[in-house]
């Protein structure tokens, strides 16, 4: 009860952290506005909570905690992801919370979000959102050995690589987020930066779509020069045409996948990985 009622203060004080800054770093589409005075005031006495529990401040300081895990001892142990969206840059980093403050136990370089973490069998696993250049699936030891378990993910996107979740059956299972909302990539992802960095990148689905031929309209985000069609499952300006079919793929948007926590060779591809069960694509609604 005690891991579970700390979980929930950590998670309870790093949401709004996390969504105010992403409220920040994004103009407002017409919603209310406010102002905010640094430093945030920590008032555990403002939160609401069911009778019976109690909330009070663990952490302070973290910046975009995405996820909190618990090693051998059990310690708390939260991942800061070193991306929002908008833009913002920072370094993904592993820190264990000790009475004392924060200590770092490992850095990545620019290629997050870290969106996720857990710890089995003495070592931590985290799911790396791969903005730049793809996502990953990292084991890092206690002493802050980084080890690539699986990378290339199609992670570019709106949605990360996300997870993981160390499973009963000894497999890891991480969830593969999507690159738009509607499976047509459009003006919102054009907002978020990445399809500026990334002008092919679009989502794949998980078996073979037959296409209705339904195309949006937009501005050309990307070259600008006037308007572009896009089809479901392609690249930015991209037309589809009635009966086009995409090919589905193992490693697809929307998915749940599973590989072997101890690596290997065998892990470091995409193809490598095991759909255990994958979701439906938004982009269903647009064929």
């Amino acid at each position: 009860m005690r891991r579970c009622n700390l979980l929930g203060v950590i998670w309870l004080l790093a949401i709004p952290l996390l969504f105010s800054g992403c409220y920040i770093l994004r103009r407002s589409n017409g919603g209310g506005q406010t102002k905010f005075e640094a430093p945030r005031k920590i008032d555990a006495g403002s939160i609401a909570v069911t009778s019976g529990y109690r909330i009070e401040s663990v952490s302070t300081g973290l910046t975009f905690p995405t996820g909190v895990t618990f090693d051998q001892d059990d310690r708390p142990c939260v991942v800061e992801s070193g991306y929002a969206y908008g833009e913002v840059w920072n370094t993904p980093r592993l820190v264990r919370i000790e009475p004392t403050g924060t200590k770092e136990i490992a850095r990545g370089d620019r290629n997050g979000p870290w969106t996720g973490v857990t710890f089995h069998n003495g070592n931590f696993f985290v799911a790396e959102g791969g903005e730049l250049e793809g996502g990953r699936i990292l084991r890092i030891s206690q002493d802050g050995k980084i080890t690539v378990l699986v990378s290339n993910l199609p992670s570019f996107g709106d949605h990360h690589t996300d997870g993981p979740v160390m499973g009963p059956d000894g497999w890891l299972y991480f969830g593969q987020g999507t690159a738009s909302n509607s499976g047509i990539v459009g003006e919102d992802n054009s907002k978020f930066g990445w399809l500026k960095r990334h002008p092919d990148f679009h989502d794949i689905p998980g078996k073979d779509i037959t296409l209705a031929g339904y195309n949006a309209k937009t501005a050309d985000f990307v070259r600008h020069e006037g308007k572009v069609l896009t089809g479901a499952f392609l690249p930015f300006g991209t037309a589809s045409t009635p009966g086009q079919v995409i090919k589905g793929q193992t490693v697809c948007s929307g998915s749940i996948l599973r590989i072997k926590p101890e690596g290997g060779l065998r892990n470091r591809s995409p193809g490598a990985c095991a759909t255990l069960s994958a979701s439906r694509s938004w982009g269903t609604n647009f064929m």
